[in-house]
C-alpha cells in the first residue's frame, strides 16, 4: 500500500472527552498510515513508567488489534510528550544506570502491552548535556529494543541542537514536530 513509513498518533486522552471531540480508537482507520504510535505514556526520574489508569490497557489493547484489520500496520507506543515534566527525562539521560532501567521498562512494556516498538517525545532537551545525553540514552534504548526487533523511533521540535547524526545512528525514524511555530 505505501512505499514508505507513513505515521499517524492517536491521542489516548481522545477517549475520555466527551461531544464531537470524542475520539475512540474504533474511530480510526488503520489503512491511512502503517505506523500508528499511541500517546503518550510517561516516564518516572527513576526510569520506569506510568500508565494513566487501569482502562488505559484496555485503549492500548484495542489500538494493538487495529493490526486485525491491517495486518501490515506496525503499532508504537510514545513515552513523554508535552506535559511531561522535562525534567524526568533530564534525569534519566544522564544516569547509565537509569538510562539501562528506563530501556528495559520501554522494551517490557512494549513486549507486554503488544506494540512493535516505541517513540520517544521529550519536549525538549535543554543544555548542550542534555542533547549529548539525549543521544546516549537513544543508544541504550536502541541496544534493549533491536535485540527484540521492535522498533525505536524520536519525536523531535526543529532544532540545530539536535546531534542528528548521533540520533539517526539509533533510531529506525525521527519524526519532525513541526506545529507550534506561531503559537497555537
Amino acid at each position: 500500500m505505501f512505499a514508505e513509513p507513513v505515521f499517524g498518533f492517536y491521542g489516548g486522552w481522545a477517549t475520555y472527552r466527551s461531544g464531537k471531540g470524542r475520539c475512540t480508537v474504533e474511530d480510526l482507520n488503520p489503512d491511512l498510515c502503517n505506523h500508528l504510535i499511541y500517546a503518550f505514556v510517561e516516564p518516572k526520574d527513576d526510569g520506569t513508567l506510568i500508565r494513566k489508569d487501569d482502562n488505559e490497557k484496555n485503549v492500548m489493547d484495542s489500538f494493538n488489534d487495529l493490526r486485525k484489520r491491517n495486518p501490515r500496520q506496525k503499532t508504537l507506543v510514545s513515552f513523554g510528550g508535552a506535559n511531561c515534566d522535562k525534567s524526568v527525562y533530564a534525569k534519566v539521560a544522564a544516569d547509565s544506570i537509569l538510562r539501562k532501567s528506563f530501556a528495559v521498562n520501554v522494551r517490557g512494556f512494549c513486549i507486554r502491552y503488544g506494540f512493535n516498538g516505541a517513540d520517544i517525545d521529550w519536549e525538549f532537551p535543554e543544555s548542550s548535556s542534555d542533547h549529548s545525553n539525549f543521544v546516549l540514552l537513544l543508544s541504550a534504548l536502541a541496544s534493549e529494543l533491536h535485540s527484540y526487533d521492535l522498533i525505536l523511533t524520536t519525536s523531535v521540535g526543529v532544532n540545530k541542537e539536535y546531534d542528528v547524526s548521533g540520533i539517526a545512528r539509533h533510531v529506525d525514524y525521527i519524526l519532525l514536530m513541526s506545529y507550534d511555530y506561531n503559537g497555537t
